[in-house]
């Protein structure tokens, strides 16, 4: 037997002093990257009908205006690093984590991109490849390309954190994500913190979506024996599949992108081990906190090498490892106001293992036989920290094959291999420290898995379909539950309101359109359903809790308190309930009350307790004490809040550059005074929106207002001053002259703002306009279309007033009104693609011939910056028409975007051609006609008859259908 350790004890002391001597720091710079800039995020909201169901974005822009514009920019950036390793964090891109370099080997755990390339696959569109990504409330989600908040610490213990945040306008959750690095551990910590801070309850879920660079060799090594593909469609074997094809090999992704969940296995690490580097990356999470985990590559053919062009400027490949909270990426959960939710995850370098067995937070094992040496067992072992005297017990049931000290330190590999008889069955290897606890254990061939018998491989039971008519009322409870969670909220509304119509005594239902109705923002359906409901079920203190909620949005004090005292009795909204009520007890001038009832729910949520403590401070006296330990409690949890940190510069704390802050995003300043608003504070709400805001840290998204240009701040501002004074009309009409492009309203005290504006003065049109667009997106769209008809027949002109008569107008059915609405809108807003494409589909829907279409998409004023998705149209409309040069040469020197399971201008080029055949096969040109069809048979066009990202080529019957009649005509 042979024991070989790579440290000394000469080597152990040194660097046992060298760690001694070690911090961590964490420090802010830039990052000189070579990046491609946007265009003009898109002017239009994007309302919830008018969106593909289940993918909300309103108040948010669409941001698929891309180019191939190319400069380098200098990024914010936020640096972590200690003795083994430094990462940067890159603040205005989602708060990612960039890179992570191991000052050990030189090697970098991520994919560190080498230039930001965008492309339109985030829920917004603009997205790009790199680093450590975060994603929450849903995939790719609404920030991921944006600026977030973020803040650093160093701690007494020697650790360093950068903390990323973010507040969602689209739900109003909350996430924070600390990474930390730690004098003498070679590991990136990694603690989340969701939480609810919203009065209703909000879908979600949680992945984090780590890129790592990849070559044709990398290997997938998770402890899974079974995945599941998206959706939960079908269940297959790991590493091989099926289909004889082992994934776990990347150069074995042939048959387009692999994108598969762990299934049956509570393990709680994955890896990506490079061979040509013999380095890798391991990440590590309890899995009863933090279970899931998925692979995703875009694999190795014709495809993925444009993907790897489209997202890079060096043609590199990467993975992606993900670790998620749900089962898959079709799965979400609710999230109860109040509600918070913790874990924690662990990133370590792996250096010199040949390979991956078992990863903890502390220490990396590869346990492995060579095929030609059965009965030679290796081992071999990266700490990610020091464990001086620690014991090495190699064993088999009750025989022991190896048992000594050893000192492990995260700059050596320690290695150990040993005969073992044959007969010994699997062999065991622990790891203990010096007082004799276990760091990592792990048995041959052992994992936690699921029995085989308890897998089902192959297909799964599919998604149920819309109900039949006649349908139960419980099948359509069902439906519009699972439309709900799902994010289709107008589509869930309809699901159960045809439920109640053939069933109408249905109670379930009453409640559920009770309580989405609340969400929604519609009080009266909410309360007529809540009164009914509870008048059968008294007892019900959820559906007490929305009624209440409802009174209180409402202005009926008397009735929320009724309804939110019985639901603060007891059930998961009882603090919810507390903390309306508070704020009943705060708009009756009664602070300390109020500030007492959030003092029995502080514990539950940060943002509660920073409410309490608002409001304490507003009491002033001894309170101010218990007002300022609160504040700084949060402030621990969460140093990036933005009312934390604007309540610490009240009480005369130091935040340099807390208005700079504020300033790159609107919403942020939004957000606090509309929580000063909502408990009566006015002056405070003043004071705040009042403040003289510099200019932006870092870049703002294109499109967002300054403060002080911004309308809905200007309409807060009015309402603050005019609660208490008089005379107060001239801020109204300030407000009323600012631009609202791209400024979309969303809030339940936004809404009551603008509601007043209305009534203080019918003649606002911005008030008027505004308020419009939040009707629209809670699905009253008659009410929407009439404030803006009203405005057109008036020659009052918005951003996108066209745009959203005429989609309000196909709403409600009325095709004849939205054509005639945007064609006068395309004229009133030329340079407004929405109204063109729109205008379009609308004449599809009347039946008018191509050539009358294309004719319009013609008199297009800027076909030069015609953006990707109306250039596809016009293409296909031109082929259609026979105006086949025309559409071919909206091809030439023309950049083009990809779209992550959507169209690609190869495929639409080919839908061309396709016409173009079809056309001379029809006028007896049969040579032209085989001479495009063969064309069509090359191995790269043919991709477009298989898949594009994800998903199958959209119009691949239609194109197959051409390619077969002509075909036919000309065999």
């Amino acid at each position: 037997m042979r024991c070989r350790l790579l440290a000394g004890v000469m080597a152990l002391a040194m660097t046992g002093m060298a760690q001694a001597q070690s911090v961590a720091r964490v420090y802010d710079g830039t990052l000189a990257l070579p990046s491609y800039t946007e265009g003009p995020p898109d002017a239009n909201p994007p309302f919830d009908a008018l969106q593909p169901a289940g993918r909300p974005n309103y108040p948010y822009t669409i941001r698929d205006q891309l180019t191939d514009r190319r400069a380098v920019k200098p990024w914010r950036a936020v640096f972590l690093e200690n003795e083994y390793l430094k990462c940067s964090i890159l603040p205005d891109l989602g708060g990612h984590l960039y890179g992570c370099t191991d000052k050990i080997n030189g090697q970098e755990m991520f994919y560190a991109n080498t230039a930001m390339k965008f492309s339109n696959i985030a829920y917004r569109g603009s997205w790009a490849a790199f680093g450590i990504e975060f994603n929450f409330p849903v995939s790719h989600n609404w920030m991921t390309t944006s600026p977030v908040e973020v803040s650093t610490r160093r701690h007494a213990d020697g650790r360093a954190s950068v903390y990323a945040a973010n507040t969602d306008r689209v739900y109003g959750l909350r996430w924070v994500v600390e990474l930390s690095l730690r004098p003498g551990r070679a590991a990136l910590d990694q603690r989340v913190t969701l939480t609810n801070p919203s009065d209703t309850r909000q879908r979600f879920y949680w992945w984090t979506n780590a890129a790592v660079r990849a070559f044709d060799d990398t290997q997938i090594l998770y402890p899974m024996k079974y995945t599941a593909s998206h959706g939960f469609a079908d269940v297959d074997t790991w590493p091989v599949d099926r289909r004889g094809t082992d994934n776990a090999v990347l150069r074995n992704h042939v048959y387009g992108p692999v994108s598969r969940f762990s299934h049956a296995s509570r393990e709680g690490y994955m890896s990506i081990w490079q061979p040509r580097t013999n380095s890798g990356v391991a990440h590590y999470a309890p899995p009863d906190e933090l279970p899931a985990k998925k692979i995703w590559s875009w694999g190795v053919d014709a495809d993925a090498m444009d993907w790897r062009r489209a997202l890079s400027d060096d043609s590199s490949a990467y993975v992606e490892i993900q670790a998620g909270l749900l089962r898959d990426q079709e799965t979400y959960a609710w999230l109860e106001p109040n509600d918070r939710i913790e874990f924690t995850e662990t990133w370590l370098p792996l250096r010199e293992l040949g390979g991956v067995t078992r990863v903890t937070p502390r220490v990396a094992m590869h346990l492995f036989r060579r095929p030609d040496e059965r009965g030679v067992l290796r081992l071999k072992l990266n700490a990610a920290e020091s464990f001086p005297g620690a014991r090495l017990q190699v064993w088999s049931g009750r025989r022991t094959f190896h048992n000594e000290l050893l000192s492990l330190h995260p700059r050596r590999t320690a290695s150990w291999e040993g005969p073992i008889p044959e007969d010994a069955g699997p062999v065991t290897v622990t790891l203990l420290d010096r007082a004799g606890a276990v760091i990592v254990t792990h048995t041959e061939g052992r994992f936690d898995f699921t029995a085989d018998s308890l897998v089902n491989v192959g297909p799964q039971p599919g998604a149920r379909g819309l109900p039949a008519a006649g349908a139960s009322d419980g099948t359509w409870l069902s439906w519009g539950a699972e439309r709900e969670v799902n994010g289709d909220l107008l589509g869930a509304l309809e699901a159960y309101r045809t439920g109640l119509r053939s069933a109408p005594g249905s109670l379930p239902l009453y409640k559920a359109v009770g309580r989405l109705a609340v969400m929604l923002g519609r009080e009266v359906e909410a309360l007529s359903m809540l009164d009914e409901y509870l008048r059968q079920v008294p007892s019900d203190h959820e559906a007490s809790y929305y009624r209440g909620l409802a009174h209180l949005r409402a202005g009926d004090a008397r009735e929320a308190r009724l309804a939110l005292e019985f639901a603060r009795q007891h059930g998961p909204l009882r603090w919810a309930a507390e903390r309306g009520l508070a704020r009943l007890e705060s708009r009756s001038g009664r602070l300390a009350d109020a500030a007492d009832r959030l003092a029995r729910v502080a514990a539950a949520n940060s943002e509660v307790q920073l409410e309490a403590s608002m409001l304490l401070s507003a009491v002033g006296g001894t309170r101010s004490e218990t007002a300022t330990r609160w504040r700084r409690e949060v402030l621990a949890r969460d140093p990036s809040n933005p009312l934390a940190r604007w309540e610490n510069r009240r009480a005369g704390g130091a935040e340099p550059t807390l208005l700079a802050d504020l300033a790159a995003d609107p919403s942020r300043i939004i957000s606090i005074a509309t929580r000063y608003l909502e408990y009566g504070l006015y002056r405070l709400a003043q004071e705040l929106l009042d403040a003289p805001y510099p200019a932006p840290t870092g870049a703002p998204e294109a499109g967002v207002p300054r403060p002080h240009a911004d309308p809905i701040i200007g309409y807060l501002a009015w309402y603050a001053w005019a609660t208490k004074l008089t005379g107060v009309a001239h801020l109204q009409d300030s407000a009323s002259q600012r631009p609202v492009s791209h400024v979309f309203p969303h809030g339940a005290i936004v809404r009551h703002v603008l509601d007043s504006a209305t009534r203080a003065n019918p003649r606002d049109a911005t008030a008027q306009f505004l308020l419009g667009m939040m009707e629209m997106q809670r699905g009253e769209v008659a009410t929407a279309a009439g404030r803006w008809e009203a405005l057109r027949t008036a020659g009052v002109t918005f951003p996108s007033l066209y745009r959203n008569l005429g989609a309000a107008a196909l709403l409600l059915g009325d095709t004849a009104r939205a054509d005639a609405v945007l064609d006068e809108g395309t004229r009133k807003e030329p340079g407004n693609p929405g109204v063109w494409s729109l205008a379009d589909s609308v004449k599809v829907l009347r039946r008018a011939s191509a050539a009358s279409r294309a004719a319009r998409l013609d008199a297009y004023p800027d076909k030069a910056g015609m953006p990707t998705a109306l250039v596809y149209r016009y293409a296909r409309v031109l082929a259609e028409a026979g105006r086949f040069d025309d559409a071919e040469r909206l091809f030439a020197d023309r950049w083009f975007s990809r779209v992550e399971g959507g169209t690609n201008p190869r495929g639409v080029w080919m839908e061309v051609r396709t016409w173009r055949a079809l056309a001379a096969a029809g006028g007896g040109r049969c040579d032209e006609a085989r001479a495009i069809v063969r064309g069509l048979a090359t191995p790269v066009a043919r991709l477009a008859f298989t898949t594009d990202g994800m998903a199958p080529f959209l119009t691949r019957e239609p194109v197959r259908s051409r390619v077969t009649e002509a075909t036919r005509m000309c065999p």
